[in-house]
C-alpha cells in the first residue's frame, strides 16, 4: 500500500508540472528540458520505490533451521527443497548435517545440535516412550523403504525371512529404521531376533554395501538409492523388498506406512511456530513440484545431495521411492494407529503411543 500510494504522488507531481508547462509561453529548448526534468522525476521516485523494497527486504533475514538426515530418497521433499530454493523463497535458510543413521539423527536431535530430525518412525517414538520431549511433526515418506540383499555366493541358500536363521544382518545402528525392518523380518520368520539371528552394526548405506562387497555380513538391510546401486553394480542380490507392491502387502499388511517422519523437540516447536508455519509450507511445496516434474529433473536436483552422478541409477531409484512421497507432511491419525500396532506386533514396543501424544499436527499442512 505505501509504494502505490507513492507512486500516485510521483505521477500527481507529473501532471502538476506538465500543467505548468502548458500554461507558460516558453521557447522549444526550454520546454525540452522540462520534459527531460519530468522524466528525472518519475525515474527518481520509481528508483526510490525499488530501494525502499529492497532495504525492506534485507531487513527480514532468513530464518535459519538446521536439519539432520541420513542420505536416503525417504527425504526427498527435503533435498528438491534446498536444491530449488523453496525454503529461501518461504524465508527459511537450511543448515543440514548429514549422518549414518536414524538413531545418531536422534541423539543429535535431542542434544540441541540441530532443530529437525528426518529419521525412522520407530526412532522417534524410542524418545517418547523414554520420556523425551519430542514430536512427530510432520510425514516424510508413506510406504516402506527397506530391501533385504544377500550376499551373491548365498543366493538360492537365503530366500525368505526363515533361512535368516544363523546368519548375520548389518543394519545401520540399533533403534534405526534398518533395525526395526530386521526385527520385522525376524518375525515373519517365527524367528527370535536376539538368538537366532545377529544383527551387526555397520553405518551408513556406502558402509552397508561394502560390507556386503567384502562378506562381512551375510545380508544388509538397504533403502535407495542403495538398494538400485548395489544391485546394478552387481554387489549382491534381493532377498525382500519392500518396495515391490506385493511384497509391501505381504509384510505390511497395507499398500501405505508410517516409516520416515520429520521430529522435534518440544521447546522448538513452541518457540518457532512461525518458522515451522514457513518451513512446512516450502516442504509441502517441494512436495507438490517432486509429483509433477518429469522424474529426469528430479534426478538431477538431487543429485548433488546424494553424491551419485549416474542418472540411470537415480531415475531407477526415483521410480521406486516417488510413489510413498505423501502429498503433504500432515500426519494421517489412520496410517499412524495401523504402523504403531505393527510395531507392537514386532515386539518393538510393548504398548502403543497415543496419536495425541506423539503427533504435533498443528503446522504439517502449512500453504
Amino acid at each position: 500500500m505505501k509504494i502505490r500510494s507513492f507512486l500516485r504522488r510521483c505521477h500527481a507531481r507529473k501532471l502538476s508540472e506538465r500543467r505548468e508547462t502548458s500554461a507558460v509561453a516558453t521557447n522549444g529548448p526550454i520546454q525540452v528540458s522540462r520534459q527531460r526534468l519530468l522524466t528525472i522525476v518519475l525515474a527518481f521516485c520509481v528508483s526510490a520505490v525499488l530501494s525502499g523494497t529492497v532495504i525492506h527486504a534485507a531487513e527480514q533475514p532468513l530464518a535459519k533451521v538446521r536439519i539432520g538426515d541420513t542420505v536416503s530418497f525417504a527425504h526427498l521433499g527435503v533435498y528438491v527443497g534446498i536444491q530449488k530454493g523453496i525454503f529461501h523463497k518461504h524465508g527459511i535458510e537450511i543448515e543440514r548435517v548429514v549422518m549414518p543413521g536414524g538413531s545418531k539423527v536422534l541423539t543429535t536431535l535431542l542434544s540441541g545440535d540441530i532443530d529437525i530430525a528426518y529419521l525412522a518412525a520407530v526412532s522417534a517414538l524410542q524418545a517418547q516412550f523414554q520420556n523425551r520431549p519430542v514430536k512427530i511433526v510432520g510425514a516424510s515418506h508413506i510406504m516402506e523403504i527397506y530391501s533385504l540383499l544377500g550376499r551373491n555366493d548365498l543366493k538360492g541358500t537365503i530366500t525368505k525371512p526363515a533361512d535368516l536363521k544363523g546368519r548375520t544382518v548389518g543394519i545401520t545402528a540399533p533403534g534405526s529404521g534398518s533395525w526395526a525392518f530386521a526385527n520385522l523380518l525376524a518375525r515373519a520368520g517365527s524367528l527370535d531376533a536376539n538368538r537366532d539371528i545377529k544383527i551387526v552394526p555397520i553405518g551408513g548405506m556406502m558402509t552397508l554395501i561394502s560390507a556386503l562387497k567384502s562378506n562381512r555380513v551375510d545380508t544388509v538391510t538397504l533403502w535407495e538409492p542403495g538398494t538400485t546401486m548395489a544391485l546394478e553394480e552387481g554387489v549382491g542380490y534381493s532377498v525382500i523388498d519392500l518396495q515391490n507392491p506385493v511384497q509391501h502387502e505381504q509384510f505390511i499388511g497395507s499398500f501405505e506406512s508410517l516409516v520416515e517422519v520429520i521430529a522435534a523437540q518440544e521447546d522448538f516447536i513452541a518457540g518457532h511456530r512461525d518458522t515451522l508455519r514457513k518451513f512446512f509450507a516450502a516442504q509441502n511445496e517441494a512436495y507438490a513440484w517432486i509429483h509433477q516434474a518429469p522424474i529426469e529433473e528430479v534426478a538431477q536436483t538431487v543429485a548433488p545431495l546424494v553424491g551419485n552422478p549416474n542418472m540411470e541409477i537415480l531415475q531407477k531409484a526415483l521410480k521406486r521411492m516417488i510413489p510413498g512421497v505423501p502429498k503433504t507432511a500432515l500426519v494421517d491419525e489412520k496410517m499412524y494407529t495401523t504402523t504403531m500396532k505393527r510395531m507392537v506386533d514386532t515386539g518393538l514396543f510393548t504398548d502403543a503411543q497415543p496419536f495425541a501424544k506423539a503427533v504435533d499436527n498443528s503446522v504439517g499442512d502449512a500453504r
